[in-house]
């Protein structure tokens, strides 16, 4: 009887499995960006700051590549005719500030184009009809990383991705120290399954940043970089399917402060990738296929002849995102 018991609860247990993922996968076509049934103005919303920050990102570049983005723009500049501006005026600000960020940016170094001429007379209607305030583009810093007598509030704010930085190598021990610093992130049940996978050797980032395919701009640049990834052994059950994602994220944002408490310029990098790429990933970087990916941090000296530039990755309105259930 002992023996039917058991095997009733193992049966039981994995059909969790099969009950729970197919549950994640039903509310993630129902309500994900590409689907369907989802609110066209709230998926709107999100496409138009994701195609704005890549621009962001472009400008954020030592010496970005004149006119890059076009397909960006034209895209940009159709969608935020359709957007709804009272839902929240927030994208509409990005957009714009990206765009005039991109225009300066080209006029400055004597370009000339007709798609320069069409953004500023864009530009120039939407300011004025639809009155909003351009907010986005760039950041400057004249100094950065330097954080004496500083509040915790204002060394937290200070983080930026930073995508100009020396390929020389980091010191070893710093490396050391900053992931001993990152393992007082909070763990689940104290697991502490997060692994560190750092790397310097030029080919081998090379080969890494290739698969990940997001870097394309700077790439080349890295001379220093950590895989973060989760041990699948510290989890069990069908309710814990996702916690090693969060643990990752926790120490992932944990080792990058830490990095930037010590003066070394990050940029992390998503790996939202399929199963394919992500075993690729790991059979190239020599992680053992029981783990998951979690991301890429590009890591470096910061270089600032003159100041630091960043994307300016402008935040939504506290309100948008505090829901306070009084």
């Amino acid at each position: 009887m002992s023996k039917f018991k058991s095997a009733i609860e193992k049966f039981t247990k994995l059909s969790m499995f099969v009950s729970e993922f197919s549950r994640d996968m039903a509310l993630y076509i129902r309500y994900c960006g590409v689907s369907p049934l989802q609110d066209p103005t709230k998926k709107r919303y999100y496409k138009l700051l994701i195609e704005a920050h890549a621009l962001e990102k472009g400008l954020s570049l030592k010496d970005p590549r004149p006119l890059f983005g076009k397909a960006k723009i034209t895209f940009l500049m159709r969608e935020l005719e359709r957007y709804d501006l009272s839902y929240s005026p927030f994208p509409a600000q990005m957009v714009l500030g990206v765009f005039d960020t991109y225009l300066r940016n080209h006029r400055e170094r004597g370009i000339v184009a007709p798609l320069l001429d069409e953004l500023e007379a864009y530009l120039s209607r939407m300011t004025s009809t639809a009155n909003v305030v351009p907010n986005g583009g760039l950041r400057h810093f004249d100094t950065a990383y330097q954080f004496d007598s500083i509040s915790p509030n204002v060394f937290l704010a200070s983080r930026f991705s930073n995508r100009v930085m020396s390929q020389e190598s980091v010191s070893l021990d710093l490396i050391s120290a900053a992931v001993k610093v990152a393992q007082s992130a909070p763990s689940q049940c104290n697991r502490q399954a997060a692994q560190a996978h750092f790397y310097q050797q030029p080919a081998k980032i090379s080969e890494l940043l290739a698969l990940q395919g997001g870097a394309g701009g700077f790439a080349q640049e890295v001379g220093n970089l950590f895989v973060v990834s989760c041990d699948l052994a510290a989890w069990g059950g069908a309710q814990q399917r996702n916690q090693l994602y969060v643990d990752g994220a926790l120490f992932s944002m944990a080792l990058i402060y830490a990095l930037h408490a010590a003066g070394i310029a990050t940029c992390p990098l998503n790996l939202a990738v399929r199963n394919t790429q992500e075993k690729r990933i790991k059979a190239a970087a020599g992680i053992p296929q029981d783990q998951r990916l979690i991301m890429m941090i590009a890591v470096g000296t910061p270089i600032g002849d003159g100041g630091f530039k960043a994307a300016a990755s402008p935040r939504r309105d506290t309100a948008e995102m505090l829901h306070i259930h009084a």
